[in-house]
């Protein structure tokens, strides 16, 4: 019985953390995507002058600084995307052990 509990708390908790590390995922999976669009609208960009937006202020810089500073960020955010996906997976995995103990027990 006292098993029963234990995997039943274990099951929640790891539901919870799948929960959290899917939004997680979900948010850099959102920002990844503003960044490839920003880095698509620069593309387009003729000038060597572009504005970015810091707060509520528009900033001059240069287009090629900004290119690789979002050259940047994307492989960051690729990189974070991968870690919460890899960590998803092995969330859900371990959650379905727990529920097959729990099945057992």
């Amino acid at each position: 019985m006292e098993n029963s509990k234990q995997a039943l708390m274990e099951l929640q908790q790891k539901q919870q953390k799948l929960q959290e590390v899917a939004q997680q995922r979900e948010e850099a999976e959102t920002e990844l995507q503003e960044s490839r669009q920003a880095l698509d609208a620069l593309e387009d960009k003729d000038d060597s002058t572009v504005f970015r937006q810091v707060g509520s202020v528009m900033i001059e810089r240069d287009k090629d600084d900004l290119e690789e500073e979002l050259d940047d960020r994307t492989e960051l955010l690729e990189a974070r995307k991968d870690k919460f996906e890899r960590r998803e997976q092995n969330l859900q995995e371990e959650l379905q052990q727990t529920q097959s103990q729990l099945q057992e027990g």
